[in-house]
């Protein structure tokens, strides 16, 4: 059996043209916002996991992302313990309150010298997208199930990210003209005219969906694939590749982008901006 876990993060979305927004402000709407979700998830039948210290909750996950062997090992309260110690032994105790939390997670080991995979503490990771025109015109419900359930050693990140109506309305708008204009030039045979047809149909559906006051989000998804020898990594990646191609989808390594693969990979909802161009999908 494999278990799971699942993450949901939010990050606070200014309102247009204010600043200097109060701490006290930002705090609250993200509390809002995270009692809203539990309500939903309520509703579903779903469960949210409530933690009595969220800083020790954090510095756990931090320290279990980062250190996939070790932590199997060695608990989290058994590392404090031993940074502690360390501390303790190099200087006096008053360097105990300037430790940074940054030491009780950080990982024993870090190789970033590959262009197809990192090397952390002990296990292989790859990082791989799903490009922006690899997806399925259609998809049904449920359709991420297959990612979630790939089994074990398979991570799947999903950023959502919101944009302005307004100026979406605008580059939809002007996206439909400029393809009415060359389906005009294009014969009804040629290979391209049911693409700009089908691009037409899906300009219109989403200046539908805007009209009628719903939100335009960009998608992207991150698959983090990890293993403990390379050769079970490479296999990892092809069953990966062949499981999306019999969906009729498309995965691509994050070539030469591994650091910012893992660094997107980690709980702070901040996609690198590469990535974030080369995966986003409507």
């Amino acid at each position: 059996a494999v278990s799971r876990r699942f993450f949901v993060l939010f990050q606070y979305e200014a309102p247009t043209n204010e600043r200097n927004i109060a701490y006290a402000e930002i705090v609250s709407t993200l509390e809002t916002t995270a009692r809203n979700f539990r309500t939903y998830l309520a509703q579903c039948g779903n469960a949210i996991v409530e933690h009595e210290n969220e800083d020790e909750f954090i510095t756990d996950v931090f320290y279990t992302l980062l250190n996939r062997r070790t932590a199997v090992q060695v608990p989290l309260q058994e590392r404090i313990q031993d940074v502690l110690a360390s501390y303790l032994a190099q200087n006096d105790a008053t360097a105990l309150d300037k430790i940074p939390p940054a030491a009780f997670m950080i990982p024993p080991s870090l190789d970033l010298k590959h262009g197809r995979y990192l090397y952390m503490d002990g296990i292989y990771h790859a990082y791989l997208m799903i490009p922006a025109d690899g997806y399925r015109a259609q998809v049904i419900a449920g359709w991420m199930a297959l990612l979630v359930n790939a089994g074990d050693g398979i991570d799947v990140d999903l950023f959502l990210e919101r944009q302005p109506k307004e100026r979406m309305m605008q580059k939809i708008g002007q996206q439909i003209r400029i393809n009415r204009s060359k389906i005009k030039d294009t014969s009804d045979t040629n290979s391209d005219f049911d693409d700009l047809s089908n691009a037409i149909r899906s300009g219109y559906y989403l200046k539908d969906g805007l009209a009628n006051n719903e939100d335009f989000y960009y998608m992207n998804l991150l698959i983090t694939i990890t293993a403990s020898t390379l050769e079970e990594l490479q296999w990892r990646i092809q069953e990966m590749k062949k499981l999306l191609i019999s969906q009729d989808m498309n995965l691509h390594s994050c070539y030469l982008l591994q650091e910012q693969g893992f660094l997107s990979s980690l709980p702070l909802a901040n996609l690198d901006k590469k990535l974030f161009k080369l995966s986003k999908r409507n």
